[in-house]
């Protein structure tokens, strides 16, 4: 959609919204969504079916582009992101959840706080520690923002740890932050049976950012990628164990998957519309280098390797608020070489080290399947004190 376009529905939306406001939907309203309405997966997603399934003073939507991929898989009511009605019932709405920003929901409109605007509940993508926040300019001399992520009334944590991390370093009032889980682990049970596989998940590199796919070629980034899935000896001993690799790669970085040659039937590389959850629930062994999706992995007490060969370019460039060389949950490897042997070693041994095990309640107040509920009274307690 166009600048133009999206400028004249916005118009539309608010001009049309005092008649909107006196005969519009009666009933309470609530929006969720996420990944800049590309996908319906992750903590948006979970929340999505919770309110659905578990309550019935709203009316919920899901909000998603009309091009996504996911648009056939979403179970119940749904509005097209940056569409005239979208705006409309996001002014009308009383809360909305979105797992990145409000954008995810309203984009260019939620920045206008001079028009009604909802509860916001920032379901977050994912534990924060592995990356620091940054502010939404690159220069050095403006002075340091008020507080970092999104703009929302009300921020999610899964322990005290990560209440800490939100309340000294991004500066949000301890108000504002609820001690509830993440609404996605609720769907984290161990089943009966894993799948003989391995999932690997690099995170983005937001410096490589706009790259030509060339471009990227001249990247550790690649390289990294490059040399592992091009690795004789990383396919022998995913043959030895008849263990596959599925790579899944960041959404942003999805369109460079063609930029890498495999040559082994043991790795593929998994599409961007991939229900990753379940990889995370089913998967014995996950690779990763930052993602906060090794706390899923984690949460269900399953193994974890830390692949970091570009450890000194990711702490100068975005640094971590947790230190990488004592707050992992899993061994911690900087050389393709010594990653070959933790997969061998994990394979062989496929569970998760006690003293890794240890820790896990200093990570995770509750894991009880009980998170979106929290999140959900926590939306309701604060509507009902403003």
């Amino acid at each position: 959609m166009s600048k133009i376009t999206q400028g004249v529905k916005l118009l539309g939306a608010i001009l049309a919204y005092p008649f909107f406001k006196l005969a519009g939907p009666k009933k309470p309203i609530l929006l969720v969504g996420g990944h800049e309405g590309k996908l319906f997966i992750d903590n948006g997603k979970a929340m999505y079916l919770y309110l659905l399934d578990h309550q019935t003073d709203y009316q919920v939507y899901w909000v998603i582009n009309p091009d996504s991929p996911d648009l056939t898989h979403v179970p119940g009511p749904y509005l097209i992101r940056g569409s005239i009605k979208s705006y409309l019932y996001y002014m009308k709405a009383s809360g909305v959840f979105f797992s990145h920003s409000a954008s995810d929901l309203a984009p260019i409109l939620h920045r206008f706080n001079w028009l009604p605007q909802p509860v916001k509940t920032n379901l977050e993508h994912g534990v924060t520690g592995f990356k620091k926040a940054k502010a939404n300019h690159a220069s050095t001399t403006e002075p340091e923002p008020d507080h970092y992520g999104p703009e929302a009334d009300i921020f999610l944590s899964c322990a005290p740890f990560e209440t800490q991390i939100k309340n000294d370093f991004w500066h949000i009032p301890s108000d504002q932050i609820v001690e509830t889980g993440y609404a996605r682990y609720d769907q984290l049970i161990l089943p009966k049976q894993l799948r003989q596989e391995i999932i690997y998940m690099p995170t983005w590199r937001e410096w490589l950012v706009g790259l030509t796919p060339e471009e990227l070629k001249q990247t550790g980034f690649y390289h990294m990628i490059e040399n592992m899935v091009q690795s004789k000896e990383l396919a022998a001993c995913l043959e030895k164990h008849q263990t596959p690799m599925k790579i899944y790669i960041h959404f942003y970085f999805h369109q460079y998957i063609e930029a890498f040659q495999l040559t082994s039937k043991w790795i593929e590389f998994l599409p961007i519309e991939t229900e990753i959850q379940d990889y995370l629930i089913h998967s014995q062994l996950m690779i990763t280098d930052y993602s906060s999706v090794a706390w899923d992995f984690y949460y269900l007490e399953k193994p974890v390797i830390f692949y970091q060969p570009d450890l000194a370019k990711y702490n100068e460039l975005r640094g971590a608020y947790l230190d990488f060389e004592t707050d992992l949950f899993g061994p911690q490897v900087k050389d393709l070489r010594e990653l070959i042997k933790q997969i061998d070693t994990c394979l062989t041994h496929p569970t998760l080290d006690s003293k890794y095990l240890e820790k896990l309640p200093t990570y995770f107040t509750y894991q009880d399947q009980h998170n979106a509920k929290r999140i959900y009274e926590a939306f309701l307690a604060y509507q009902n004190k403003h």
